[in-house]
């Protein structure tokens, strides 16, 4: 069972984890989603897809309520989304609970403050991997409209001479509405987009999970991943990922001419002349692909 948190200072670690509870629930299996209590009454209220179950955390959560929590989720197997505040992240009976830690914030304060979270020295156990004394690595998710802190995150996880702070960062941004003002599911954003997105970011987020301490992700290491079936853990791994390729496949197919606007860009670039149309582009980093096509897989 793949123990995934969101840690954010506002409300978007909570849009995060309901969106790779979407996004996994599309396999059929088992999800958990783990929320503060508010967050989590309000989640329970607003339709979950079957498959989807909620566990509370205790208001002020400490490593031992994590665990408890944790624990009972445990007993519905499957995959728990969880998220917590970024206050959270630096607690190591916390951080040590989960599988894959990723940062994330909303405004431009939050997500500078998430990217700092996600930081390590290059040159320290920052990049050890397990069964080392090394705690597992936090990633960074950026959004939409947060290029320069992007830029800045992928441009110190980069192969060469280790730089100082580096961050390692998932190869993929967020549509600023799906997580300004929490949007996720009411109505902001075409289905296809949010359903889409949520495949891509519970993909990538398995990912992290089977190797945290790898240096970046990019969709060769996806492909990897994805024809690795050596292992029964790779030949799950594997299925999963192929069962999201095909769903995220699907979505692009059905509902690709509602992939444009403003909110899925990217990142922003100067001014668009208003005249000219708006270019198509989906939610993910253009240097790196989404999902690797099913096709390649079926061998």
């Amino acid at each position: 069972m793949d123990r995934i948190a969101f840690f954010s200072d506002d409300g978007s670690a909570a849009v995060c984890a309901r969106m790779v509870s979407d996004g996994l629930a599309r396999l059929e299996t088992p999800v958990t989603l783990a929320l503060q209590p508010h967050l989590a009454q309000e989640a329970a209220g607003t339709g979950l897809p079957p498959g989807i179950s909620i566990v509370a955390f205790a208001g002020r959560s400490n490593g031992f309520d994590v665990e408890q929590a944790l624990r009972t989720a445990s007993r519905s197997g499957g995959t728990v989304a969880a998220a917590l505040p970024l206050s959270r992240v630096d607690d190591n009976v916390v951080r040590g609970q989960f599988d894959a830690v990723i940062t994330v914030g909303a405004s431009p304060a939050a997500a500078a403050r998430a990217m700092r979270a996600a930081r390590y020295d290059a040159g320290s156990d920052g990049s050890a991997r397990a069964g080392s004394h090394g705690r597992v690595p936090a990633w960074f998710l950026a959004c939409s409209d947060q290029a320069i802190l992007a830029t800045k995150a992928r441009l110190s996880a980069i192969d060469g001479p280790a730089l100082p702070l580096a961050t390692r960062t998932l190869p993929a941004v967020l549509p600023r509405a799906l997580v300004a003002g929490r949007g996720y599911r009411d109505g902001q954003v075409p289905d296809g987009v949010a359903g889409g997105t949520a495949v891509l970011l519970a993909a990538l987020s398995l990912a992290v999970a089977a190797d945290p301490w790898v240096k970046r992700l990019d969709a060769a290491g996806l492909a990897s991943l994805m024809s690795a079936r050596t292992l029964p853990a790779e030949r799950a791994l594997s299925d999963r990922l192929v069962g999201l390729a095909n769903a995220y496949e699907s979505l692009l197919g059905t509902a690709g001419a509602d992939w444009s606007g403003d909110d899925l860009a990217v990142s922003p670039s100067r001014p668009r002349d208003r005249r000219a149309p708006a270019a198509r582009a989906v939610p993910v980093d253009r240097t790196s692909a989404a999902l690797p096509a099913r096709r390649a897989y079926r061998a």
